[in-house]
């Protein structure tokens, strides 16, 4: 068996059409879940890049792996990397005698270099052109990567692989290639009642939508709906070469977006499951097709699922003992449903101070492990809430704060959610949610004396633009 992961950045599961989002946006992944299996409740364990993806690589929780940030323009730093000792799956891959090749740009996403998404890999291509100080990701488009990874493929079609492949679409500055313009443009948005009011899914509340919140979210689809294509391609792409039957293939995200929930605007920052539910789909002709999982299963789930289903538990005992996560192949083979009272916890460092969720198939809960938020960013200043309950019972789309209401509920889940971090620190360790370094960067941050050079991002979006396709949304403030 070939292993084929593909992620797909900031692609949240409520915009998929498999996940019951109401625009055509996946019909590729929708197709790859008709024939494979999709976990309905998959959680990320971040709403940012690097956390998440490091978790993906290793089956290890943030509290563990203590990479909690994507501090992509600080430079030396030294606070955020992950233990050489902590391997990831494409060394294990490698070490269990597959042929590994990354196509990503991941360790572009932090100045400092992250070698950890190199580790394991025979063969790394990165088409990312730019420099350390730049943030130009034009040449990391889905066509860009294709056009890599196919001839790969082509060569190494006779050998047993394990090809690592992200896109960066549908990220910002959400581009799309010229075909997509005019997608989704003025079609009719549903609305549901919600405790909160008029909601539109996969926008936020109805009474937000104006015509530039309209324009921006219809450039979040029409990236999906670009990198979906893309998707297919690869697809055929395997089919032409005879490897679809012999590669279970793997599509997922490191987090999600808000448009505009909870305040705040076109960004993945929060807890909430606009940001941190994420889509999980597995194809192969071993695994029931048209499956679905309904228990709640995480980003950290994948790197053991992977051996498992690859044959490989019983070579790397140790360091599956040692992971978060737990190999979901019996519910990926229809062998058990999984725990129905499953609980998941996700976490963020960035900007909006230390926060932590647990999220059960009843309750959200986030609370702060900090005080305040000083001055959080123009795009987060509606959001404001340093304890939220969400009932998801009577409000599945989280729009009424009822932490007020059950007391008993919120204390019961922090006392959970405690533990739950309790149990996963090493004696003496901090809590490297909240380590010294990383909480002064981000108040620094947010009181302006660091700016993440704004002249040279704003450069590196307008390279990005595609201006016929109106791609990218403007970041201003």
């Amino acid at each position: 068996m070939n292993v084929l992961v593909v992620g797909c950045d900031t692609l949240g599961a409520g915009h998929c059409g498999c996940y019951g989002y109401h625009r055509d946006t996946t019909p590729h992944l929708d197709q790859l879940a008709r024939r494979g299996v999709r976990l309905a409740n998959h959680y990320t364990v971040a709403p940012t890049c690097t956390p998440s993806w490091t978790s993906l690589i290793t089956g290890w929780a943030p509290v563990r792996h203590r990479v909690s940030a994507t501090l992509w323009m600080w430079e030396n730093l030294r606070s955020q990397i992950l233990n050489d000792a902590v391997p990831t799956v494409a060394e294990l891959f490698q070490e269990a005698g597959f042929t590994t090749a990354a196509f990503s740009f991941l360790h572009h996403l932090m100045a400092h270099f992250p070698t950890w998404f190199v580790r394991g890999y025979e063969y790394h291509i990165n088409p990312n052109r730019a420099r350390l100080r730049n943030r130009d990701m034009s040449c990391t488009s889905a066509d860009e990567m294709n056009r890599r990874l196919f001839p790969w493929l082509e060569q190494h079609r006779d050998e047993p692989f394990f090809a690592f492949l992200t896109y960066w679409e549908p990220h910002q500055p959400y581009y799309h290639t010229a075909e997509f313009a005019h997608r989704f443009e003025g079609d009719e948005l549903p609305t549901v009642d919600t405790p909160g009011g008029a909601y539109i899914p996969g926008f936020g509340l109805a009474a937000h939508l104006n015509e530039r919140t309209r324009r921006d979210l219809d450039r979040y689809d029409r990236s999906v709906a670009y990198v979906d294509d893309r998707l297919g391609r690869l697809v055929d792409k395997l089919a032409d070469l005879d490897l679809l039957d012999d590669t279970l293939i793997m599509v997922t995200s490191d987090h999600g977006e808000c448009m505009m929930e909870h305040g705040i605007a076109f960004e993945h920052r929060g807890q909430h499951d606009p940001t941190v539910r994420v889509p999980m789909v597995f194809c192969h002709p071993s695994l029931p097709a048209g499956r679905v999982v309904s228990t709640g299963t995480q980003a950290t789930d994948l790197t053991p699922t992977l051996l498992h289903l690859a044959g490989l538990a019983g070579d790397f005992t140790d360091e599956l003992g040692q992971m978060d996560g737990r190999s979901l192949a019996p519910e990926l083979r229809g062998e058990t449903d999984g725990p129905a009272d499953w609980a998941i916890v996700t976490e963020q460092a960035e900007d909006m101070a230390a926060t932590r969720a647990l999220h059960t198939p009843e309750w959200t809960w986030i609370r702060r492990f900090m005080e305040t938020v000083i001055d959080p960013p123009v795009r987060y200043r509606d959001y404001d809430a340093p304890q939220e309950l969400y009932h998801r019972a009577t409000d599945p789309w989280q729009t009424v704060n009822v932490v007020a209401k059950h007391p008993e509920v919120a204390a019961a889940m922090d006392a959970q959610l405690l533990r739950w971090v309790a149990d996963r620190q090493a004696p003496g360790q901090c809590d490297p949610l909240l380590d010294p370094l990383l909480l002064e960067l981000n108040a620094l941050h947010r009181r302006g004396h660091i700016r993440w050079r704004w002249e040279e991002r704003r450069g590196a979006l307008k390279k990005t633009r595609d201006p016929r396709a109106g791609s990218a949304p403007e970041r201003e403030g």
